[in-house]
């Protein structure tokens, strides 16, 4: 009768394990893609910048130059 009780109760902590070990696993992933997420964000918000600037100086280069030609 003991050993039924023991097999019970060893099988409920591997489960119980098996479940936290897959949750922390799904969590740690998770947090992984949400920053992989957040850096990927950052570096078009970057590209979008550069690109703004570019465009803007260029603008100003052409009108400074028209300006200098008159």
């Amino acid at each position: 009768m003991s050993l039924t009780w023991i097999d019970v109760i060893d099988t409920t902590i591997k489960m119980g394990l098996g479940a936290t070990i897959a949750a922390l696993a799904g969590a740690i992933t998770l947090i992984i893609n949400n920053k992989n997420e957040e850096s990927k964000e950052n570096r078009n918000t970057l590209a979008n910048l550069l690109s703004e600037k570019k465009s803007k100086y260029v603008e100003f280069s052409t009108i400074s130059q028209v300006l200098a030609q008159r």
